[in-house]
């Protein structure tokens, strides 16, 4: 007990853009998922904000992050883990024609936290859910059609953890006051979703890429869909194609794609 007493904290770092950075909330030192997180964790923990608010993934994005003295910092941290939370400002129309470089950006961004001296747990954060109607803006559609998606493809090839983020905030609008970013009631329960995962999952589960740190039933939890069917292609993956709702939805009976 005397040994676990004296441990160095675990240092954990967080990088994203403006909902890590805590925007719009009251009191971002202290209202932002970063900060709400390190107190539920507790003195065992120190939890570092590098959010940097309207930046990218994309390297080629209107704002990437990989540019902010922020990245360095994160960098310098000295983390033993790791979480990347970039993805929602990629949705934007003047970014989505580099698309098609989201995945090997992200792979790159989560290869440069792997080969820090420190080797941390690096886990991967889908974007939440947007509100917003203004299609070139931070678009649902988008952000369920591919961000979402690619994301989990480039921490699937990095052997990485993914938590699904869409779904703590996709019942609670009144939680989003400008429809993009958590207040700070949202902001808690993203924290909370984080750290339940750490306290179900203080080490990396073994079984290697884990969404929730395990297959949800359902698995797909980002959109909701319909009439699965299965098959078993050349590479031995099982993919389950689906309808889903037209965008935005409106019940369960307008499946269209």
């Amino acid at each position: 007990a005397k040994g676990r007493k004296n441990k160095a904290p675990v240092r954990v770092t967080c990088i994203g853009a403006s909902i890590t950075a805590g925007a719009t909330t009251d009191d971002p030192a202290n209202d932002s998922y970063p900060a709400q997180l390190g107190r539920m964790l507790g003195d065992r923990y120190v939890v570092s904000n590098f959010g940097v608010s309207g930046t990218t993934m994309l390297r080629k994005g209107d704002s990437p992050y990989w540019e902010t003295e922020a990245y360095k910092q994160a960098l310098a941290s000295e983390p033993q883990i790791v979480f990347i939370d970039l993805g929602g400002n990629d949705s934007k129309a003047v970014n989505r024609k580099h698309m098609d470089e989201f995945v090997k950006d992200a792979c790159e961004m989560i290869a440069s936290f792997q080969n820090l001296p420190t080797k941390p747990r690096v886990i991967v954060l889908t974007p939440i859910v947007s509100f917003v109607e203004d299609k070139n803006g931070i678009h649902e559609d988008v952000i369920c059609r591919y961000v979402a998606p690619k994301t989990i493809e480039a921490a699937d090839r990095m052997r990485v953890e993914v938590l699904d983020m869409h779904m703590v905030l996709n019942r609670h609008p009144e939680l989003m006051p400008d429809k993009i970013h958590p207040n700070k009631q949202g902001s808690q329960m993203m924290a909370k979703k984080m750290y339940e995962y750490l306290k179900a999952y203080p080490e990396k589960p073994s079984a290697g890429i884990t969404i929730d740190g395990m297959a949800n039933n359902p698995f797909v939890t980002h959109i909701f869909t319909a009439d699965p069917s299965a098959h078993v292609w050349d590479d031995g993956r099982l993919y389950v194609y689906a309808s889903h709702d037209i965008f935005p939805p409106r019940g369960c009976d307008y499946m269209d794609r």
